[in-house]
């Protein structure tokens, strides 16, 4: 296994920079790693205390430059050979820590970069005598334990994602040569390691979080001391990495759980997967950390989102409303619709379409909002059509109930139709009760519900004349 360059920034905090040194020392193999410390600046004694280790690069900066900055001159005095790994001064490393990070990185060449998890990844764990764990204590000794135990390498414990953390970041040499250094305009730091994660993707590599490796993070201890700086300091930021990617760092978080929450299959077979509207791959992503063998194909017609997803996903951005698509006929076991159904001007057209891109026996897994929530049917009596994003968007065309859709299953030409309420409380309650009183009591539950989320599956063997399971 190559050696890591470990570039670690500082900034004052002496305990913590004497906790991270020490701890990496005592927990790391020897002849794996070298230690390059960037000082910016300190006042409190952390120049005098490095001026003083052995083993280790120190370079002092007379002025604070940053972490994006202070870390590309870390990099530049690394070993040209050496993976670079990114490393927060307020951490305490653990148990097999590095070598569970570096088996990860070399597992595929496609893996571009991994990352360690701190605490807020590991909620609700128990040491040996079932207690929990408090990972805030000062005495660090139970993380130790745990670690030890958590930190054993296990391929099934890593996670595709479209974002890692800059606190535990392992990138390998050649791709970080690749891709660029990190980039400075993020100084003095916030959103540079979200740039250089979609840079790593954009080039074609995967992202892995390796739940293999619990770290200690104490948590921005530098750029937290203050706080309306620091938040002054994320909006800025913000707004110069929208400029640089045309959309919002955060959109990494946008998730389509409940689309996967009706995807079954055999996780030992290969999968084929389309989904559109892929964005930024969440939803795929954890499609993959399910169904290991698992092929993706996104259909995304954001030129910005597709930039960063086209190098690692079968990509198509062409609407999916225009036929043909860009991909094999029968090619899919499944296909994802999270959103926007309601934009599809004929919905009809659309199923029969769509399922000639499906396997016998395809599935084709959607959200639509439901028109018959209650929020909707009280404006409306009350002579109010109201547009808001939760039921009722002005950009929709169809409004589907449930009957609608199960109508639409069996002229479509789908069978084993099945469709998954999500509840929302109404504001009203008497006013459901009112509406009960005019249909029936059993029909409750359906002005409760703000969104569908439908199953329908192309039969094994067309047929004239199918017998429709209507769940």
């Amino acid at each position: 296994m190559r050696e890591t360059s470990i570039i670690i920034l500082t900034y004052n905090n002496l305990k913590y920079n004497k906790g991270v040194l020490e701890s990496i020392k005592k927990n790391t193999k020897k002849d794996t790693y070298e230690v390059i410390i960037v000082d910016n600046a300190s006042t409190d004694g952390t120049r005098e205390w490095l001026q003083e280790q052995q083993g280790i690069k120190v370079i002092l900066n007379d002025e604070n430059i940053g972490f994006p900055k202070g870390c590309n001159i870390g990099i530049t005095y690394a070993n040209l050979e050496n993976d670079i790994l990114l490393l927060n001064n307020d951490i305490e490393v653990t148990h097999n820590w590095l070598e569970n990070l570096q088996i990860a990185l070399h597992s595929d060449p496609k893996v571009g970069a991994v990352q360690g998890l701190d605490a807020h990844h590991f909620h609700g764990m128990f040491n040996e005598n079932g207690d929990p764990i408090d990972f805030n204590a000062d005495d660090t000794s139970e993380i130790h334990i745990f670690a030890t135990q958590n930190n054993v390498s296990n391929s099934n414990r890593w996670k595709y994602v479209n974002f890692l953390a800059g606190y535990c970041f392992l990138i390998k040499r050649h791709v970080l040569d690749q891709i660029g250094l990190l980039d400075e305009r993020f100084s003095p730091g916030n959103f540079e390691d979200d740039d250089l994660s979609y840079r790593t993707l954009a080039a074609g590599y995967y992202l892995l979080r390796c739940h293999d490796c619990f770290i200690q993070h104490f948590g921005s201890k530098s750029f937290r001391n203050d706080e309306i700086s620091y938040w002054k300091l994320i909006d800025t930021n913000a707004k110069k990495f929208i400029e640089k990617w045309g959309f919002h760092a955060w959109d990494k978080k946008h998730q389509q759980n409940n689309l996967l929450r009706l995807l079954e299959a055999d996780e030992t077979n290969p999968i084929h997967v389309l989904q559109i509207g892929s964005r930024l791959g969440s939803t795929l992503f954890d499609v993959k950390n399910k169904y290991p063998f698992a092929h993706l194909y996104g259909i995304e017609t954001n030129e910005n989102y597709g930039a960063v997803m086209k190098g690692i996903i079968n990509l198509s951005t062409k609407p999916a409303t225009e036929f043909p698509l860009e991909f094999e006929k029968q090619l899919f076991d499944f296909i994802l619709f999270g959103e926007n159904f309601e934009q599809v001007g004929d919905p009809h057209e659309f199923l029969v379409k769509i399922k000639e891109y499906l396997k016998p026996n395809g599935q084709i897994i959607f959200n639509i909002k439901n028109i018959m929530h209650a929020s909707v049917l009280e404006n409306l009596l009350n002579g109010h059509w109201h547009y808001t994003d939760t039921i009722l968007k002005k950009d929709d065309y169809t409004f589907l109930t449930a009957a609608d859709i199960e109508r639409l299953s069996k002229e479509c030409g789908y069978y084993n139709t099945l469709i998954f309420h999500w509840y929302s409380q109404a504001a009203d309650e008497s006013f459901i009760k009112s509406l009960c009183a005019i249909t029936d009591e059993g029909k409750s539950y359906l002005y409760r519900t703000y969104l569908y989320t439908v199953r329908l599956q192309k039969p094994m063997i067309a047929k004239t004349n199918l017998n429709y399971n209507v769940k």
